[in-house]
Parts: structure tokens; C-alpha cells; sequence
């Protein structure tokens, strides 16, 4: 283990010195994607340097070097940003995932060691500017929604790269659909500009949707009305077969990213908390009584679960361990009861649990992962 680690490293010592240069420079240029034909290639390297940050971090926390540690990850978060705002869909969800993984291992770190409170105080103050700078997902759809029409003109067009090229399994399933959508275009003399029309109805929809505050009720409403379901051979009597087609294709993906947007806020607050938690318990040698406790030494305020807009829970549990949690994608506080599988969707049971056992859970998990390779 540690030598594959010290091997990582040192495969990765260049790109993360050159990762180091563009968070810390004056200026950085960012991407800009105007096309859904834009190759996001470059979104993997930012993944792959996101796990090398971790990984260091990881290493420096072994040599005894947390304020190193931190430091690292939070130019993580600065690099992910530099290359993932500003731009359509694809970089938003990698800005998400690098965000999901910096967080966890701010929290393990934490649990873990006594940090320093300066160093704990910098990642505070990185983590709640993450929340507070990042790029509203309405921004991201109005985004995509701009490029409605060249969407609509790929699809009448089966020669062109497919839309959804960076997923196979989605590249074949866009395939079917044109294939399907031409017999319709030559039989019900639809047009391209009808199904943009239709198509940009779909997406300033989902615009509005992600301007509001999260609601299940909201999500659940999106996905019945815009592509309602039709019976088995009620496609031929539908206005618009083609954009119908396409939206069907299309919007069962959105909700699940407006929960893992949100999911990344609620990472970022809870993190936040851990920290102080972790900050007050090196100070008082006891857990506080309730989050209000914190204030106004540890942080300025009691941080809001973005599910449903109240505080973030917390609880000493029995056995005198805490745990911090956010009512998770289904609104419903099940008082921090987690079943075995993470809820993702907001029909998924359970709330998300941030809690003082989860190294423990770290190393069950690398343990099952280590048996099953």
C-alpha cells in the first residue's frame, strides 16, 4: 500500500507542480464550452490530479505534515475550479466530484489527528468559500439551454458525433433514439426548428426548476410533465415524435444532478462542521451539546442543510459518539438513520451521515475493496 503510494507520487510529482502553478497564478484562463461538440477530454486529467492532490495529502499526513496536508487539498479545490467554471454540464460535474472527494479526505484527516487551529481555521474559511463562490446550476443549464439549436441540428444529422460521446452506453442509446427519430421526421414532416422550439421549452423548464429551491415535490412534477409517459404505439400521434425523443433521452439525467449538486453544498457545510466540531473537542476535551455551541468561536454561524433549507442535525448518539447530518434528496429526517446504500436519488430512503465512526468506515471499505480486487 505505501509503496503504491510513494509510486503514484512520484509518477505524479510534475503534473501536481504544474497543478500548484495554475491554482496560485494571478490570472488563470478558464474554458469555455460553447458546443455540445466540445471535447472535454481535459476533464479526466482534472480528476486524475484531483485523487493525486488526495493522495498527497495522504502521504503528508503520514510524515506528520497536516498544515502540508491541507494545504494540498485545498489548491485541490482551487485547481478544480479554475478548470470547470464558466462551462457547460460535463466540467460542473467534475467540479462536483473533485469537491465530494477533497471533503471526505478533509474529514478523515480530522477525525483522525488534532490539527492545528490555524490550519483548521484556513480549511474553514477554503471550504465555506467553495460554497459560497460556486457556480449556481441554473447558471450551467442556461448554459446547455444555449445550445439548444446546434443540439437539434446534430440530431437530424446522423453522420455527426454524437452528443453524449463520453459515455458509451449513452452514445448507443442516442444512436437507437435517431434512428428512431428519423422515420418520424420523413413520415410527420417534422421540422428542425419545431423540435428546437419544443426542446427549448424543455430546458427553460429545468432552468426554472434548478432557480428554486430544492424540492422533492418540484422534481418529481418536472419528470411527470415534460416527458410524460405514452402508451405503446402513441409515439406516431404525438406533434413532435423527434423532440419527444430526445427529451425522453435527456431528462431523467437532470434530476439526479440537481441532487448531487445539492449533495456537494450539504459535503461542504458538513465538512465545515466536522471541523469545528473536531476544533471544540481538541479545546474542551468534550463534544458540544449542540452545533449553537460552536458559535461564534469555531464558526459564525450554524450552517443550512441545502434539502431543506433548516440547520444541519446533530446528535450524540448512545455510545457518546456524534454524528452531523443532512436530511439527504428525500426531505424526510429519519434522525440520522443511513441504510447500506448511500441515498443518490430523491426517492432513495435515508439521511446523509457525517459522523465521528467514519474512518472506521474507510477502512472497512478499502478492506472490502482490497479482497475483491
Amino acid at each position: 500500500m505505501v509503496g503504491s503510494l510513494t509510486r503514484n507520487l512520484a509518477e505524479g510529482a510534475s503534473a501536481l507542480a504544474l497543478a500548484r502553478s495554475a491554482a496560485s497564478a494571478p490570472n488563470p484562463q478558464v474554458p469555455t464550452s460553447t458546443s455540445p461538440t466540445d471535447r472535454f477530454d481535459y476533464a479526466i486529467g482534472v480528476l486524475r490530479l484531483n485523487e493525486l492532490f488526495c493522495v498527497s495529502a495522504a502521504h503528508r499526513v503520514s510524515t506528520g505534515d497536516i498544515a502540508g496536508a491541507y494545504a494540498d487539498l485545498e489548491t485541490a479545490i482551487a485547481f478544480a475550479q479554475i478548470l470547470s467554471r464558466g462551462g457547460a454540464l460535463v466540467p460542473a460535474l467534475v467540479d462536483i466530484t473533485c469537491d465530494l472527494q477533497v471533503c471526505r479526505r478533509m474529514r478523515l484527516i480530522a477525525l483522525q489527528n488534532n490539527v492545528p487551529p490555524e490550519v483548521a481555521g484556513r480549511a474553514i474559511n477554503c471550504l465555506l468559500e467553495s460554497d459560497n463562490s460556486a457556480e449556481q446550476l441554473a447558471e450551467t443549464f442556461r448554459q446547455e439551454y444555449r445550445v439548444v439549436p446546434t443540439m437539434a441540428k446534430m440530431f437530424f444529422d446522423p453522420r455527426s458525433q454524437t452528443l453524449f460521446g463520453f459515455d458509451e452506453k449513452m452514445a448507443n442509446s442516442e444512436r437507437q433514439a435517431r434512428w428512431l427519430a428519423h422515420p418520424f421526421e420523413k413520415l410527420l414532416g417534422i421540422s428542425q426548428e419545431r423540435v428546437t422550439v419544443d426542446l427549448a421549452h424543455v430546458y427553460r423548464c429545468l432552468v426554472n426548476l434548478a432557480d428554486r429551491p430544492y424540492d422533492v415535490e418540484h422534481l418529481q412534477r418536472f419528470e411527470d410533465s415534460v416527458v410524460p409517459s405514452v402508451k405503446p404505439g402513441g409515439l406516431i400521434r404525438l406533434d413532435d415524435p423527434v423532440g419527444y425523443i430526445i427529451a425522453k433521452l435527456t431528462v431523467p439525467s437532470f434530476t439526479p444532478i440537481i441532487v448531487k449538486y445539492c449533495r456537494r453544498t450539504a459535503e461542504l457545510r458538513a465538512t465545515t462542521v466536522v471541523l469545528a466540531l473536531r476544533q471544540y473537542q481538541q479545546a474542551e476535551q468534550h463534544s458540544p451539546q449542540t452545533l449553537q455551541d460552536l458559535v461564534p468561536k469555531y464558526l459564525s454561524e450554524v450552517l443550512v442543510d441545502p434539502f431543506d433549507g433548516k440547520p444541519l442535525r446533530y446528535r450524540v448518539r448512545t455510545d457518546g459518539r456524534w454524528i452531523v447530518y443532512s436530511v439527504g434528496p428525500n426531505q424526510l429526517d429519519e434522525n440520522g438513520e443511513q441504510p447500506k446504500g448511500d441515498p443518490r436519488k430523491y426517492t432513495d430512503p435515508g439521511d446523509v451521515i457525517f459522523c465521528e465512526c467514519e474512518p472506521e468506515k474507510e477502512r472497512e471499505r478499502l478492506k472490502i475493496e482490497a479482497t475483491s480486487k
